[in-house]
């Protein structure tokens, strides 16, 4: 009875080292995607304030008003300019406002939308990572329950063992 014992012996010890490997690796995949959920939960907020701080700024942009401050009268001898001559300046100085809104307008919808991707791409990798940490959690259970049936083995192999020792 005993040499049937120490036969299963190095098979069970074998299977507990397998086990607890296991086991081991499933823990140090675990702790890594808890790490990697931590670092997207935490890039969030910032990205967030971000795309805060640019809908804002569109907000102001949106607000700008043309508003003519040029000079009535030549810097040079000092005449007060003609109508036509103020149209022009005016009409050019509303075009370049113009068109300075509209570029500033543009990249803040450019860079809004390079933050919204940045935003979705974020929350994408919780959902994948969260997903991914109960499938390995689950199998770390599986693990673990592996772990504690082959000890439960061990021991029952040592319990008799010791009870044939003491008779």
């Amino acid at each position: 009875v005993v040499s049937a014992k120490t036969s299963e012996l190095p098979a069970l010890q074998a299977a507990l080292a397998m086990a607890m490997s296991e086991q081991t690796r499933l823990e140090c995949e675990t702790k890594s995607l808890q790490l990697k959920i931590k670092l997207n939960e935490e890039l969030k907020p910032d990205v967030e304030e971000s795309l805060n701080s640019l809908r804002a700024a569109y907000l102001e942009i949106v607000k700008r008003e043309f508003e003519w401050a040029g000079e009535e009268s030549c810097p040079a001898c000092a005449q007060k300019l003609p109508p036509e001559r103020m149209d022009e300046l005016k009409s050019l100085a509303m075009g370049n406002f113009n068109q300075a809104k509209s570029d500033d307008l543009s990249a803040n919808v450019s860079a809004g939308r390079d933050c919204d991707k940045k935003l979705a791409k974020i929350e994408s990798n919780i959902i994948e990572l969260n997903n991914e940490l109960s499938l390995r959690l689950n199998d770390l259970d599986g693990a673990l329950a592996v772990v504690a049936s082959a000890k439960a083995d061990l021991e029952s192999l040592d319990s008799p063992a010791q009870s044939d020792n003491a008779e």
